[in-house]
């Protein structure tokens, strides 16, 4: 059987009388594009929910830089031990010097009036009164610490200070103006 053939010039068969071919395989390139582009994005969807959120970048901490660190020096030796008998004799022994030291600055303030009113003899004896009583607050100290103990690390001055710091003081406030009245008396 022939085909009866178109005037145009075309089988009917095989292409449409109006070049309908290529416009054919154009629409169905593009609805593959489309398809392969859902595919891929579904694909990209799924893999993202399984793979649950997006976890931050596990970072290390800043490397720190190490100081060199200085040689621990040793803890300073200790003082030696003082008595409980020991201390409390030094304190009893610096609060007895309390009231020789009130008289004695009361003579001396004596003394200065003296010396003010011009006269020599009377400043002269209170200076030496005053001094008599002072004197001897520093020689008894001196006496009580030369009994404390020692070691190689701590001479007996400052173990004094260390277990007798406040004694130390008030012998100190007391003999104060010692110096001073030596400087004033006169030899004769």
């Amino acid at each position: 059987m022939a085909y009866a053939s178109s005037s145009r010039g075309g089988s009917s068969r095989g292409s449409s009388s109006r070049g309908g071919g290529g416009g054919t395989n154009l629409t169905a390139y593009a609805i593959a594009v489309v398809v392969l582009g859902l595919v891929i994005g579904l694909v990209v969807l799924l893999s993202a929910k399984k793979a649950g959120p997006a976890k931050p970048k596990e970072t290390s901490p800043a490397p720190t830089t190490l100081k060199p660190t200085e040689p621990v020096k040793p803890p300073p030796p200790g003082f030696p031990t003082v008595s409980a008998a020991k201390l409390e004799e030094g304190k009893k022994l610096v609060a007895s010097f309390e009231k020789n030291a009130a008289d004695a600055n009361r003579l001396y303030d004596e003394s200065i009036r003296a010396k003010k009113d011009g006269d020599d003899a009377k400043w002269q004896a209170k200076l030496t009164e005053a001094g008599d009583l002072l004197g001897p607050i520093n020689d008894q100290w001196n006496a009580f610490i030369a009994t404390l103990p020692t070691s190689k690390d701590y001479d007996i001055e400052q173990v004094a200070m260390h277990y007798f710091a406040r004694e130390s003081g008030l012998v100190t406030k007391y003999t104060q103006k010692l110096a001073a009245m030596k400087t004033d008396k006169r030899i004769r």
